[in-house]
């Protein structure tokens, strides 16, 4: 579609079905975006999404100031060392209940974004399910409780690199 979206919200049974495409966007939440994968996605949703557009960016940090230093550092401009001024880091933490967020911090989020795109998590293929949970099942869990906050108005992207290595055994 030459999009990173084209997201659909509610199964075909519901009354409001709705197509949630990045460059529709007014608000973006990406989880990972200081990884590989999840900084390469940040990119190629600021390249599409609209010009005031907004992309909060969850790092685990202490503070917000902390995350944007780490959202910072994986999504300057390597010419000019500056980052897209649509981008809002945010401190939390995917592994926890509502990322670690304060209540009045999440409902905030919940209300100014459109679309969820969740590539946090961990890859080891070789790694129990037991010691791979905290980073990966439950920040789906909370990518999924993010955009159930507003059922039907918020998109759900989730990268998954379960697809991705052959199976082991």
């Amino acid at each position: 579609r030459g999009d990173v979206g084209g997201f659909v919200a509610a199964d075909s049974q519901s009354p409001r079905r709705r197509s949630f495409v990045v460059s529709r966007a007014g608000g973006i939440f990406l989880t990972g975006a200081t990884g590989l994968l999840g900084g390469a996605l940040a990119r190629e949703i600021l390249r599409v999404a609209r010009p005031n557009a907004t992309l909060f960016c969850l790092a685990r940090a202490e503070d917000d100031a902390a995350a944007s230093t780490r959202v910072s550092e994986a999504l300057a401009d390597p010419d000019s060392g500056v980052v897209d001024p649509r981008v809002r880091a945010i401190a939390g933490d995917a592994s926890e209940r509502h990322f670690g967020l304060p209540r009045e911090t999440y409902a905030r989020l919940a209300s100014e974004i459109d679309l969820v795109v969740h590539a946090a998590g961990s890859v080891h293929a070789l790694a129990p399910y037991a010691s791979m949970r905290s980073s990966n099942a439950t920040p789906t869990t909370e990518a999924t409780r993010l955009a159930a906050t507003r059922p039907g108005e918020i998109g759900l992207a989730h990268v998954s690199s379960s697809a991705v290595l052959p199976p082991v055994g």
